[in-house]
């Protein structure tokens, strides 16, 4: 495998003991710690498999955190947010995906899924309102209605009598 030694800064053949030929440094943690996010995904990836997808969505996290240019996080992150139906944190990730690469074609077919189905869900909110108001205008009138029908009918014909006043206290 050839890398940059961090120590040194050359390209090197590493050995498969993990140490530069060129500085005798023992870059075995090194490698360790850079195959870390790629743990962290694949961990992440396992959990939603599994249906886990708040686990999920705490490896692949992590994964970013020590690698924050990972396009295929950024773009699983979106996804599993989607997923729990948190289009503005989608949204977020997507974005930093295009910011990372303005050509990422997930990133930008999953922005336009989230405005399509948040065009779709306002429109449906404004057609329940106008079905509520619709219902509660009809009921109210409906009800007024009713209840003038209501008196109207106990009478049956009669006029009302006016009662004598009575008297609230006898004389003594």
């Amino acid at each position: 495998m050839i890398i940059k030694c961090p120590v040194h800064g050359g390209e090197i053949t590493l050995k498969p003991s993990g140490v530069c030929p060129q500085c005798d440094a023992n870059l075995a943690p090194w490698l360790r710690l850079k195959e870390l996010p790629e743990a962290y995904y694949m961990e992440g990836m396992s959990h939603r498999e599994k249906g886990q997808i708040e686990e999920a969505i705490v490896k692949i996290t992590t994964a970013l955190s020590l690698n924050p240019k990972d396009v295929k996080a950024h773009n699983e992150l979106a996804n599993l947010y989607i997923l729990k139906g948190l289009h503005k944190e989608a949204a977020y990730y997507y974005t930093r995906v295009l910011g990372i690469d303005q050509n990422n074609e997930e990133a930008k077919k999953g922005l336009e899924r989230i405005r399509t189905a948040e065009t779709t869900a306002t429109q449906a909110l404004k057609k329940e309102k106008r079905k509520r108001i619709f219902t509660y205008a009809g009921f109210s009138a409906g009800s007024f209605a009713a209840g003038i029908l209501v008196i109207l009918l106990s009478y049956k014909g009669t006029t009302p009598t006016i009662q004598p006043e009575r008297e609230l206290y006898k004389k003594e």
